[in-house]
């Protein structure tokens, strides 16, 4: 066997390779929306439903050629990546990006729902 080194021809060449990749690929963020489903503390059932179709997806496939019919891949893509978003708490986010957990009402003006007259237009309501 002849492998080539540039661009797709180097996975036609090693197919079992693109295949170990995206069943590598597909294990690894299965197991984010699992560790996510146990860390988060609340809403618990978006990283827990993407395990789960990732698991049954997985099985499906070891009997059916499953992902390679358009509709499926089409599918279960966004799902297992919403799921995956939504496997990572937004305090972990927040805290990483600033290294404090400030709240929207510490943040300073313009930032918080006040700022933007709601509550004025609210309190003019009849």
């Amino acid at each position: 066997m002849v492998l080539y080194a540039a661009g797709a021809d180097y996975w036609r060449a090693c197919p079992y390779l693109a295949a170990a990749a995206l069943v590598l690929a597909i294990t690894l963020l299965a197991l984010r929306c699992f560790r996510g489903s146990l860390a988060r503390q609340r809403d618990t059932y978006c990283p827990a439903a993407g395990f789960a179709i990732a698991v049954f997806v997985g099985i499906y496939s070891l009997v059916d050629f499953t992902l390679q019919v358009p509709p499926v891949s089409a599918t279960f893509a966004p799902l297992l990546g919403t799921c995956c978003a939504q496997s990572r708490s937004s305090l972990v986010r927040r805290i990483a990006r600033t290294g404090t957990q400030e709240s929207a009402a510490s943040r300073g003006p313009g930032r918080n729902i006040e700022n933007f007259g709601v509550r004025a237009l609210s309190a003019e309501l009849p």
